[in-house]
């Protein structure tokens, strides 16, 4: 089972000029000072293409956004939702993506506040993996 989601507040900060991204967040680390601040940080860590900090809250999300170092040295950015996906085996070959979203929404949704229509909206099929031929396909959703 994987890891909870942390709970704190995550922020992306992108390079505003070229380079190396290990001596930019080298850089960052020289600029920013955590304990003199009061910005609580949980973990800092690099990406492809940005430097990525775990706050412990929004608070502390605030006092980076208005840090005039990280401002002339990074855009920082917010954590994009996640949209997980999922598996869904042994789909009749034959169906159709919106009969598979309204069987799911009937099996388990239908006695519930959503709509068909958020349910619908939320749910999407995205494509088909496994063997092509047989009497059934497996979903991402």
């Amino acid at each position: 089972m994987p890891p909870p989601p942390p709970s704190g507040k995550t922020l992306f900060l992108k390079p505003k000029e070229a380079g190396p991204l290990a001596a930019k967040k080298t850089e960052l680390s020289a600029k920013l000072k955590p304990s003199q601040e009061g910005i609580r940080i949980n973990s800092v860590r690099q990406s492809a293409s940005a430097v990525v900090i775990t706050l412990e809250g929004v608070q502390d999300a605030r006092k980076i956004r208005e840090n005039k170092d990280v401002e002339q040295l990074f855009d920082v950015e917010d954590q994009r939702k996640s949209r997980p996906q999922v598996l869904i085996y042994d789909v009749k070959a034959a169906m159709a993506p919106k009969e598979i979203v309204d069987g799911i929404y009937k099996l388990n949704f239908e006695d519930s506040q959503w709509s068909a229509e958020r349910f619908a909206s939320c749910m999407k099929p995205k494509f088909k993996v496994g063997p092509k031929d047989g009497p059934s396909r497996n979903w991402v959703l």
